[in-house]
């Protein structure tokens, strides 16, 4: 009988449990969490004090799951739980709401300044590495923040403020933390507008490819072309890449529309080559999200076969963000890829990490300065002396080098004496249409 008795007890509590805690982390979920939300609103308005919700997201948390399996996944999330209940006080309430998301409910706040150091202290030590099975995990967080009572009086004003401050802090970058503004309704509705209108970009052919020739400096011949991916739609007029490529990531179907580029640009090489248009590689930029999540060399496969373009005539552009963080990975992508005759490009060099090592080990064969150094040439001292030692770095391992955005003689005088001769610009031209290409390549 005692015995039936314990049983049920222990059932009833882990009925409760799971009623309440997330049984991946053990905190609270999210029906616990407004329940502690509710009553913190009670006493918040009966001592005057403001109280602040943080809607806290994982950055690129999906790329941990598709690259080391889940069950490192599931491990982070409990080492991210545990650090951010360590980083907070007693009283707060830390919960996992579902996925990589989780909210902090911070209390007994007087000022919003307090708001904001508390919030630097949790970042800080949230981006510190996770070591889980031998591997070190560096991973930032969004962090939208809504305070009471300037942001709202109840749970659900608090928690969609601090949401839409979330993916403000998403959109300038991530790695940071927003707090919420009246004007970030205006910009989350045509957030959605946007994204609503991307679903259906393909499907309502509203994408299309301009294109930039890559300019002998010295000799004026053309030596390549890079497709430049537009999207214009009827309601929201044109869409700035900058704007739309990252929700496409966001929204989980920026592979779908990486192929259609691959496609269209080796289709549209290939029709020139029938035309005996010399126009050298044509270059496709590719996503890191797709580099490490889709399948790039069945697509670059695939569409080389259907095209019936030359390998050599491809060039994939990668950016430092397809390798920083799984090397071997890398390397034997873009060594497949090396072995079909395609050219490797590596773009905005000099932005990010640029680690020498990579350049010696990854199978790459042209560097591209990127435009935010050419901007500043010839007169920046800074600036010119970056640029030279890249230029040197790419001739020292034999490497091709384009300059990017070039736009004045000046710059031009400045990449040619230094042995940078391929240059891309609007000195030269600015991204055209497939129909207007051909005239600045015979003009050239």
């Amino acid at each position: 009988m005692f015995s039936d008795i314990s049983e049920r007890k222990l059932a009833e509590k882990r009925i409760e449990n799971l009623a309440f805690y997330d049984e991946l982390t053990q905190l609270p979920n999210r029906r616990l969490f407004f329940d502690r939300v509710e009553m913190a609103l009670a006493t918040a308005h009966r001592k005057s004090n403001k109280m602040a919700l943080f809607f806290i997201d994982l950055d690129y948390f999906k790329e941990v799951n598709d690259n080391f399996g889940h069950r490192i996944g599931d491990q982070l999330l409990q080492s991210f739980a545990k650090r951010l209940t360590e980083s907070s006080k007693e009283g707060d309430t830390v919960a996992r709401i579902g996925g990589d998301e989780f909210t902090l409910l911070l209390t007994d706040m007087r000022e919003v300044e307090h708001i904001c150091k508390a919030c630097n202290r949790i970042v800080e030590k949230l981006r510190q590495p996770y070591h889980i099975e031998g591997h070190a995990l560096n991973i930032t967080t969004s962090i939208g923040i809504a305070v009471y009572p300037e942001d709202g009086t109840n749970e659900e004003e608090l928690m969609k403020n601090a949401d839409i401050a979330m993916y403000r802090a998403k959109d300038i970058g991530r790695n940071s933390f927003q707090l919420f503004t009246p004007a970030m309704n205006a910009h989350s509705q045509e957030r959605s507008l946007i994204q609503s209108h991307l679903r259906l970009a393909l499907v309502h052919n509203e994408l299309e490819l301009n294109y930039q020739a890559q300019i002998n400096g010295v000799t004026g011949k053309v030596m390549g072309v890079e497709a430049l991916l537009r999207w214009y739609n009827p309601i929201l007029g044109q869409v700035s890449p900058a704007q739309f490529i990252p929700m496409a990531e966001e929204l989980g179907f920026i592979t779908e529309i990486d192929h259609w580029v691959l496609e269209q640009a080796c289709k549209q090489r290939n029709l020139w080559l029938d035309q005996g248009l010399d126009c050298g590689r044509i270059a496709v930029n590719i996503s890191a999200l797709h580099f490490h999540q889709g399948n790039l060399v069945a697509s670059v496969e695939s569409v080389l076969a259907q095209s019936q373009l030359p390998a050599e005539l491809l060039e994939i552009e990668v950016t430092e963000g397809c390798f920083i963080k799984q090397m071997d990975k890398a390397t034997d992508i873009l060594g497949q890829l090396k072995n079909m005759g395609v050219k490797v490009a590596l773009d905005d060099f000099g932005t990010g990490f640029s680690s020498l090592s990579y350049l010696t080990s990854l199978p790459i064969d042209t560097l591209k300065i990127d435009a935010s150094f050419i901007a500043k040439l010839p007169h920046n001292f800074r600036e010119s002396q970056i640029t030279s030692a890249i230029i040197t770095l790419a001739q020292n391992l034999n490497l091709d080098i384009v300059a990017e955005g070039v736009e004045t003689d000046a710059q031009k005088i400045f990449l040619i004496e230094r042995g940078c001769v391929i240059m891309q610009g609007y000195l030269y031209n600015k991204p055209v249409c497939a129909k207007t290409l051909p005239k600045i390549i015979q003009d050239a």
